[in-house]
Parts: C-alpha cells; structure tokens; sequence
C-alpha cells in the first residue's frame, strides 16, 4: 500500500499481508493517521482493481473520499511515483535475478523518492512534510574507524 500526500508529494510506502478492508484500514490507520495526522481526503484512482476495497476502508472511519475521473491517472501525482517505483524494481530485478527484492527495494525507492525536491521547487518533500532532511542512503561520513581497543571508550566517543 502506498500514500501520498499530494500538497507535499511524500510517500509512504507499507507492505500488505492482504487486500482486505479491514487490513487496509488498519495499516492506513497506524501508518499514515496516527503518523501523519487526519487527511481531509483521499483520493482513489478510478481503474484501481482495490477502489471498493478503499472505499470500503474509508466509509467507516468518515474518511471523505473521492474517485478521480475515468482515464485521468495524469493529474494523480502518485502515478509519477508508481512509474518511478515500477522501472526502479524493473532495473533492480533483472540485475539481482531475483522478485524476491521487492519490498525491501520498494521501501528505499520510497526513501529515495522523498529524499527528491517537489516537483517544480526547491523544497525537498521530507522537509515540507516532516521538518526532517532525509540524506542519501549512501551518504555517509567515511572516516576511518577507530582501532577497537578493549575498555577503550574514549575512542567510540571520539568517533
């Protein structure tokens, strides 16, 4: 399951054990509302083959909710992100061999996808949507590690 705020463009992405109603609403409610906060609304895409099952989430809850126009997937901007995520995994499974990397790499391609400015600004999504600057995976500090020194704490602390 995958959300995103369409003001920010931030996304979360969370595995689903299965297409239920009662699942979705569940990972919806502790992943994104109790996280994020109330979303005025939610969006579905309309050829979703789970649209009745988000409704279903929603009703519930009196999450207002809207079906986005027959053939329209250009003005949902998730659709960006689901083009990015579906070459993203396309690329990493032919190069690993292997579908079996599909969620780990869909959550860093969710990491990689919020790490990136809004589109048409500066602003980087995570800083508008959670005050936090996300760095690179692979932006790291390579300083050389301390020699590991028994009892030696003043090294750990110095590092």
């Amino acid at each position: 399951m995958n959300d995103m705020c369409h003001m920010s463009q931030f996304v979360v992405f969370v595995p689903v054990s299965d297409e239920s109603s009662a699942t979705l609403a569940s990972y919806f409610t502790q992943h994104v509302l109790l996280k994020f906060g109330l979303c005025p609304l939610v969006v579905l895409d309309y050829g979703s083959p789970f649209k009745r099952t988000f409704i279903a989430m929603c009703e519930p809850s009196n999450l207002n909710h809207d079906i986005l126009a027959k053939r329209n997937d250009k003005s949902l901007t998730v659709e960006c992100f689901h083009r990015f995520l579906s070459t993203s995994v396309t690329i990493s499974t032919e190069e690993s061999g292997t579908n079996d990397i599909f969620v780990p790499f869909g959550i860093a391609v969710g990491y990689t996808w919020n790490s990136a400015p809004i589109d048409g600004t500066n602003f980087l999504c995570n800083i508008s949507a959670i005050g936090e600057r996300f760095h690179f995976l692979i932006d790291a500090n390579l300083k050389v590690l301390p020699k590991l020194i028994q009892n030696n704490g003043q090294a750990a602390l110095d590092f």
